[in-house]
């Protein structure tokens, strides 16, 4: 029964390497948004209690909270704390060893919420992500979260790895469905005039610059109507991209990102919002294709590279020709003097029989380089290939 088992988690869990630019793009905006939030802001507003007279002092109350930095280092040491916490996130968003700063990165991220008298709702989900991302930096070896993934991990680290990454998601998901399920007990918004009473708020309203643009908008009943259910219709259906067909996440990506830039032009709400982009971004985005096309990348290591899965690095080789051109997808079967290799839509049956030799087919070395390079097991079955399960491997 055990084996079984293992075997069904052993075919569920995807073959690709999940330590990528992706999570590390997203660990740099929970950084950034906190390190924006002590550094320009005054530590009396952060950490001033209602009726102390504008005298710093922590929430120190409960038991769990007393461990955070800003408790040890009590009220007289703020600024040193502060400045060492600042430290700590803008280290951590540069993205330099993973392994050593995603602890900290937990910590001063709990601290600050633990502590401070003054949060939001990203300052509490960034520390929640934190802790989630934290099993996955300490199994990330590169030096640099931005740096290439290198070679293929073994399964029990990919194992901790997507099932930490699959926690993060079902976490976004409830985040987004709360906020849609948890307005309806508003009447403004069930109603359709919440925008136009949030947005004409007084000191959380449109900006001066804004307001004359925006206002028409809201003065026309209809609009401003639909303008209030489409907020609710947006985060129901994302709260539903994680069940949603991996075509359908990227609009919602999209749609996602324009309701928080909406958030930051007219609330102003820059950390909260830079929160949530890291969050959509592990939640929508698949985190092991590589997000930014401008960094360097394993499965395109150039004309005449040969790479090296171990070391990430790339050879020369006189007369090479590209080993890492996807063939077309459609059916054929390649044969070589020494060996046949049947290939399914461009997809080999399976990796472990594939030949990456100089007498192979060039279409089997390029699947089976471009594979070993992205972490891909050797063990890729061909239904995945039927299914059309191309994600990991178009870059």
């Amino acid at each position: 029964m055990l084996i079984a088992i293992s075997e069904k988690i052993r075919a569920f869990l995807p073959r690709t390497n999940p330590w990528t630019s992706v999570y590390g793009l997203a660990r740099t905006l929970l950084a950034l948004s906190l390190a924006i939030t002590l550094g320009f802001n005054d530590l009396s507003d952060l950490f001033m209690p209602r009726g102390n007279g504008g005298v710093i002092s922590f929430e120190c109350n409960l038991a769990l909270s007393k461990a955070g930095l800003f408790c040890l280092a009590e009220e007289a040491n703020a600024q040193l704390a502060c400045g060492f916490a600042v430290l700590v996130l803008l280290v951590t968003a540069s993205g330099w060893r993973p392994r050593i700063t995603g602890p900290l990165h937990w910590y001063v991220a709990f601290s600050f919420q633990a502590n401070a008298n003054v949060v939001d709702g990203g300052d509490q989900l960034g520390a929640l992500l934190a802790l989630l991302l934290l099993p996955i930096t300490l199994l990330d070896s590169r030096k640099s979260h931005w740096d290439l993934p290198v070679g293929a991990h073994d399964e029990r680290r990919r194992l901790v790895g997507w099932w930490f990454f699959t926690l993060v998601r079902i976490q976004v998901a409830i985040v987004y469905f709360h906020a849609a399920v948890g307005k309806f007990e508003v009447a403004e918004w069930t109603d359709g005039t919440a925008l136009y009473y949030w947005l004409l708020h007084p000191t959380f309203g449109l900006s001066d610059w804004l307001r004359p643009a925006i206002l028409p908008v809201l003065l026309h009943g209809t609009l401003v109507a639909l303008l209030t259910w489409s907020v609710l219709a947006l985060e129901f259906m994302l709260a539903a991209g994680l069940i949603a067909a991996p075509r359908w996440r990227r609009p919602l990506l999209v749609g996602g990102f324009l309701l928080h830039v909406g958030i930051i032009l007219v609330h102003g709400l820059i950390s909260f919002s830079m929160v949530m982009f890291a969050a959509l971004i592990l939640f929508l985005h698949p985190v092991d294709v590589p997000i930014m096309r401008w960094l360097p990348r394993a499965a395109t290591p150039g004309a005449g590279a040969v790479a090296d899965v171990t070391t990430g690095r790339h050879a020369k080789r006189p007369g090479a020709r590209t080993l890492l051109k996807e063939p077309a997808w459609r059916a054929r079967s390649t044969r070589s003097s020494s060996s046949t290799t049947r290939l399914w839509r461009g997809c080999p049956r399976r990796l472990g029989a594939v030949r990456i030799g100089p007498e192979a087919p060039s279409a089997t070395r390029s699947w089976a380089m471009r594979s070993a390079a992205l972490g891909v097991d050797a063990g890729y079955r061909r239904d995945a290939c039927q299914a059309g399960e191309r994600g990991p491997h178009r870059l």
